[in-house]
């Protein structure tokens, strides 16, 4: 009797043991050259590399963009397309001058499918130009304690004084998580862009975020790449009560940016979302 007690004990401890080391897993190894996973909630820093290192944002960039389009505009706001946005580099909806959309179907554009012409647009009927549209992301950047950061366009395309590190794209994408309508407009996978002028022209637009309808939770944010930032993505997924917010930057490829994210992400839910609050 004592021998099958013994049995059933060691059965049980070998369980728990098993148990929790599928559940807790170890941190992981992060190809990127630069990342940081927090939770949102209680704002811990769960895992860190080269966190505070300069970086280029690449299309990140336009979580700032977005958020600050939303704040002055909101969704509804009809915004004229100049002949300088509709010539944009990267510029997907073919968009001329003279053209008009509201603003919210140009940010989701921008955050789905990372339209350049788009933000520009965005940017222009926020502050009347790149310049004092840049002017207001960097006072915002220095509101949210970004340290390192300094934008001087709203697309990310390569530009000398245009960086940031993980650490401050965290901070942003973390803000602009708590704004309900930038919620849904990272979470689309597939939408169509309407104009209101001319009336009646459409764009299907969908997704470079290929972690939205294939990792449990995927929630958002925003992919970027350019042959300087390489391949980066603000990847978040929510699980129950914890949301995480993992950045990669300079990842070697599009392919190894995502898998960075899984990587991370996994091992956030794994240790349920602790981590040093700082």
């Amino acid at each position: 009797m004592a021998t099958l007690f013994s049995f059933r004990c060691a059965a049980l401890t070998a369980a728990f043991v098993i148990f929790h080391s599928m559940q807790a897993l170890a941190a992981p190894s992060v190809l990127a050259e630069s990342a940081i996973l927090v939770n949102t909630g209680t704002g811990a820093v769960i895992y860190e590399k080269n966190a505070d290192v300069r970086r280029a944002p690449a299309s990140l960039t336009k979580m700032m963009t977005c958020i600050l389009g939303l704040e002055a505009k909101g969704l509804d706001a009809e915004c004229k397309v100049t002949q300088a946005a509709a010539a944009t580099e990267d510029s997907y909806l073919e968009m001329k001058g003279g053209d008009r959309l509201l603003s919210g179907e140009l940010m989701r554009e921008m955050m789905m499918e990372s339209d350049n012409g788009a933000a520009v647009v965005i940017a222009q009927n926020v502050s009347g130009s790149i310049l004092k549209f840049a002017d207001r992301m960097n006072e915002k950047a220095k509101e949210l304690g970004c340290r390192k950061t300094h934008f001087s366009n709203p697309h990310g395309l390569t530009a000398r004084w245009h960086y940031t590190t993980a650490r401050d794209m965290a901070k942003i994408a973390t803000y602009c998580m708590k704004n309900p309508d930038f919620r849904k407009l990272v979470n689309h996978q597939k939408s169509v862009i309407h104009w209101a002028s001319p009336s009646g022209r459409t764009y299907k637009s969908e997704t470079t975020n290929e972690l939205l309808g294939s990792y449990e939770g995927a929630n958002g944010i925003k992919t970027g790449w350019t042959n300087a930032a390489k391949g980066c993505v603000a990847a978040s997924a929510k699980r129950g009560n914890v949301e995480l917010i993992a950045i990669v930057l300079k990842s070697k490829d599009h392919d190894t940016r995502f898998a960075d994210a899984r990587k991370l992400l996994d091992y956030g839910f794994s240790v349920g979302g602790k981590g040093t609050v700082p």
